[in-house]
């Protein structure tokens, strides 16, 4: 069996945050014999070649619209500089379908932030920042 690891790419990303995750998927080295198998596709809010924080432009393979949960084994997102805005609300509805979904959502550093604002966090278990700092930057 197959499923699709879906990387959100957006300007600011903190490129280096998913590297050794997404390799390891990508390749499955390290699985077990008979594991599920991964294939890595990222994903923009549009198919906009984005800028990341450390400065890799990169085309994202599709836009949010085409990002299905039927094939979907996680949505991985990373860390970025622009988590509290709302250029990330298209990504947190799509974020929200997925757990809806039972699919993992791994959110990675800043990416907690989007998802503790969009009140994604409120009942599930995370490994975010604890609870004081979550609401001091998304006091909502």
């Amino acid at each position: 069996m197959t499923k699709t690891a879906y990387l959100y790419v957006f300007d600011t990303m903190a490129d280096w945050e998913p590297g050794f995750l997404i390799a390891e998927m990508n390749t499955g080295r390290y699985f077990q014999k008979d594991a599920v198998k991964y294939i890595v596709r990222t994903v923009g809010t549009t198919k906009e070649p984005v800028v990341t924080m450390g400065g890799v432009r990169i085309a994202p393979d599709i836009s949010l619209e085409e990002c299905i949960t039927d094939d979907a084994g996680v949505l991985i997102l990373p860390g970025g500089d622009t988590w509290l805005e709302d250029i990330h609300l298209p990504l947190l509805d799509k974020a929200k379908e997925f757990l809806n979904a039972d699919v993992l959502v791994a959110a990675i550093c800043g990416a907690t932030m989007g998802l503790a604002k969009a009140g994604l966090m409120d009942n599930r278990p995370h490994t975010s920042n604890d609870l004081g700092y979550l609401k001091s930057v998304c006091p909502t």
